[in-house]
């Protein structure tokens, strides 16, 4: 099996580059079946393995003290150093707090690796370090 979980650990995140990816930190890892995640990057195939259907999933979710409306967010999973998915950011139900999911599929080839990194307008954006609202998983399925 190979697969890994991360989250926040409880930790917020700030302090951005505006108008720039920023990487996103995952101080916590829950699982890493197949030691395949180092914290940052996900490289799910090594060479002289198949290629394989891999599944990614998470969600980032901006603290209420976030200014997000009138903002630009993005959370985007980044394939060998290019954007892959950008998934849409959804203003929440609770006052000034927002939403990115994330829920995709690859075939990832030997040596691709993938990190999530985060877009944002505003330098003092907060990402909630709650492990249950911020999480980031990848798995090989096939």
């Amino acid at each position: 099996m190979i697969a890994f979980g991360a989250s926040k650990s409880f930790v917020p995140q700030t302090n951005w580059a505006p108008n720039v990816y920023n990487l996103v930190t995952w101080p916590k890892i829950t699982f890493n079946a197949g030691n395949r995640f180092d914290g940052r990057w996900f490289v799910p195939v090594q060479p002289g393995e198949p290629d394989a259907l891999v599944h990614f999933g998470g969600q980032i979710w901006l603290q209420a003290n976030a200014p997000v409306q009138g903002g630009n967010y993005v959370a985007k999973l980044f394939k060998n150093g290019a954007g892959f998915r950008a998934p849409i950011f959804c203003v929440g139900s609770f006052p000034n707090t927002g939403v990115i999911t994330l829920n995709t599929h690859d075939i990832a080839k030997a040596g691709d690796s993938y990190e999530w990194l985060f877009y944002t307008t505003f330098a003092n954006t907060v990402i909630d370090g709650d492990d249950a609202h911020t999480y980031f998983s990848g798995a090989v399925i096939g």
